[in-house]
């Protein structure tokens, strides 16, 4: 028995793969000692054929998943799968043969032909990018199975912006029912974890920045740069951060007990900006949130009397912060 899990999406099919695996363990191996996975990128096609031709241990049947096989370099792994197909009963019947593939479409000839009969057996799924209304009731089902109810304002937004993703949508959705557990689900709630795409890109700067990602930092500073943001721009949104991050670290140090809604109160914050920035409060002592924050108050004042550049000083100082 084969079946053939592939497309785009590779938040559902790796979903529909979870959930196919949970139910072969609870039907048919409780142990769990007849499942097995396997990656063709690393996995030589002899210990592929060798697991296909297994025999189940204490179970009527095993399940072997293979990902990657169309994408694997060994044309015998290919030459095996083609076999596979035009033979009937090349894998035992004990044997539950999964293929999970991310592509959609392949090149080189055969690959492109194997993909081709796979998609046509009786029990290949493929899973292409949602859009349009197809997205919008995968929104709504999953956000309902996590006990979260989006009104129609909400679900457009969500829908508007997030380009399909699965996998982001899957996290979006999570922290959104975390965070209206006792609270209806509004517009103004989604867009606190759900920015506008220009906005989220200055975001995820920032949040490399304080987190210290330099492998990532510098990069992103250029594709602001690239997008027709400024460095002003950057700077303004590292200071109101640090600003943040300093108001909360001195609150804390004074009153370590302090309940997260009174500091969002006194501090004129939403809750859950604390709540995000407190974690990052550990890497960061008192007195260096001080110096980043007067270093950046002097890069301000000497970038408008002349004395350097904003692009180079913000790079020396975002260096200075990730390399602390």
């Amino acid at each position: 028995m084969i079946i053939f899990l592939y497309g785009k999406d590779t938040f559902r099919s790796k979903e529909s793969l979870r959930k196919m695996i949970a139910k072969f363990k609870t039907d048919r191996d409780p142990s769990g000692y007849n499942v097995i996975h396997l990656d063709a990128l690393t996995e030589k096609p002899r210990v592929i054929m060798t697991e296909l031709h297994g025999v189940p241990f204490l179970a009527e049947k095993r399940m072997v998943i293979i990902e990657h096989a169309l994408e694997s370099k060994h044309a015998e792994l290919h030459e095996k799968i083609q076999h596979m197909l035009s033979q009937e009963h090349e894998i035992p019947a004990t044997t539950i043969c999964v293929l999970y593939e991310k592509i959609d479409t392949h090149k080189a000839k055969l690959q492109k032909e194997l993909l081709k009969k796979l998609g046509e057996t009786k029990y290949a799924q493929r899973f292409d990018l949602l859009t349009g209304s197809e997205l919008k009731n995968w929104i709504i089902t999953y956000a309902k199975e996590r006990g979260l109810e989006l009104d129609r304002i909400s679900l457009d937004y969500i829908t508007t912006h997030s380009k399909g993703d699965t996998w982001f949508l899957h996290s979006l959705i999570e922290q959104l029912a975390q965070y209206c557990a006792h609270t209806p689900c509004s517009l103004d709630i989604v867009k606190l974890f759900l920015r506008e795409t220009g906005d989220d890109n200055i975001f995820n700067l920032i949040d490399a920045i304080v987190t210290k990602k330099p492998e990532r930092v510098f990069s992103m500073i250029r594709e602001q740069y690239e997008k027709g943001e400024d460095a002003q721009y950057i700077f303004a949104m590292l200071i109101r951060q640090f600003r943040i991050m300093l108001e909360l670290k001195d609150v804390l140090t004074r009153s370590p007990a302090t309940p997260l809604d009174v500091l969002a109160t006194s501090l004129g914050l939403h809750p859950f900006v604390v709540k995000k920035t407190i974690p990052l409060l550990h890497s960061y002592p008192l007195d260096t949130l001080k110096k980043f924050y007067t270093d950046l108050l002097t890069l301000d004042h000497d970038t408008k009397t002349g004395k350097g550049s904003m692009p180079v000083s913000i790079d020396v100082l975002v260096g200075k912060i990730c390399t602390l």
